[in-house]
């Protein structure tokens, strides 16, 4: 498949969920057909319709798109480095660093989202090169020190929020719902320059793709075709680290996106990064868009975590996806 058919693909992918996630919603008498609300989109004063549609349904399937869309090209990049099918974009500590931020600002009393949000992703930029920093040897990262690195420290901000969660009182049910994950459209004064950084990180990713397919043949073949190992290696971590920040200082502790997305992808796409870079993000964006749809119409009454729907739908998908895999041997 050539990179431009993989590019269509994807946007075609993300432009149908969006527009049937865009159809659903608790309230049945909303939705884009309707061409009435398409005509008052540029008025003064919306009514409840354009309300629903434009200020609730249409800013979370954009914040979904990008959320999940990161989280997913993020598992990708590190799954590809690091040569390991288990890892995902919470392996580095990069999700325990901005979620430990984003608790401590909480229990400080700070709600305002533009505040949480700065401070969970420098949080997440912070844990990022604090692990690059454990992992560095010689000049060089080191991949089995990256992941032990990453491991111990996610292990030592999960226990650090733990007990924040401790000491909470009233701030409890809120902190514990940030951390299940939510895409209720954070402050748009961060939410559209980190939108603008995580696309542009994507598309470093794009352009670093041929890179990547020499790393994934080994890093000595890698540099004898040409190709600096350890700089690419750094770059695309770079790029991935931010990529995780971003979608967890804007909606929290989403998982398993980032670990079966891109194992679905692959199974579909092939090998070739230049390939797998668009149509992972678009899997992952309609993925989590899908999801934040479910979660908005549960028949609860009651939205229900997004996160935790990734995780309940995500687990059981996975597991058949490795006896496919298995059977096919």
């Amino acid at each position: 498949m050539k990179p431009v058919t993989a590019l269509a693909i994807g946007f075609l992918i993300m432009a149908i969920t969006g527009f049937l996630c865009l159809c659903l919603g608790s309230e049945r008498s909303v939705h884009p057909f309707d061409l009435t609300v398409w005509q008052n989109a540029f008025a003064d004063k919306w009514e409840y319709r354009e309300l629903i549609l434009f200020s609730v349904r249409l800013p979370r399937l954009v914040l979904g798109l990008i959320v999940g869309g990161s989280l997913a090209l993020a598992g990708l990049v590190f799954q590809s480095l690091l040569r390991n099918p288990l890892a995902d974009p919470f392996i580095l500590g990069v999700s325990g660093g901005s979620g430990l931020a984003a608790v401590l600002i909480q229990l400080s009393g700070i709600h305002r989202p533009l505040v949480l949000v700065c401070g969970a992703f420098m949080g997440g930029v912070g844990a990022m090169f604090l692990v690059q920093m454990l992992a560095g040897s010689g000049g060089k990262i080191d991949r089995g020190r990256l992941i032990l690195a990453g491991v111990v420290l996610n292990a030592f901000f999960a226990a650090l929020i733990s007990l924040v969660l401790i000491l909470a009182g009233k701030d409890l049910p809120r902190i514990f719902a940030w951390l299940m994950g939510s895409l209720s459209v954070p402050e748009p004064a961060l939410f559209k320059p980190l939108a603008v950084v995580s696309i542009i990180t994507s598309a470093i990713l794009w352009v670093y793709s041929h890179r990547l397919n020499l790393i994934a043949l080994g890093d000595h073949q890698a540099y004898h075709l040409g190709i600096p190992p350890e700089g690419t290696k750094k770059v695309a971590l770079l790029c991935a680290s931010l990529l995780t920040a971003i979608a967890v200082s804007l909606a929290g502790m989403i998982g398993f996106i980032g670990m079966f997305v891109p194992h679905a992808v692959r199974l579909v796409f092939g090998s070739d990064h230049k390939i797998l870079i668009p149509a992972t993000f678009s899997v992952g964006a309609g993925l989590l868009m899908f999801a934040d749809t479910l979660a908005r119409i549960s028949p609860t009454g009651v939205e229900l975590p997004v996160g935790t729907l990734t995780a309940l739908f995500g687990a059981p998908f996975f597991l058949s996806l490795l006896l496919k895999s298995g059977h096919s041997q």
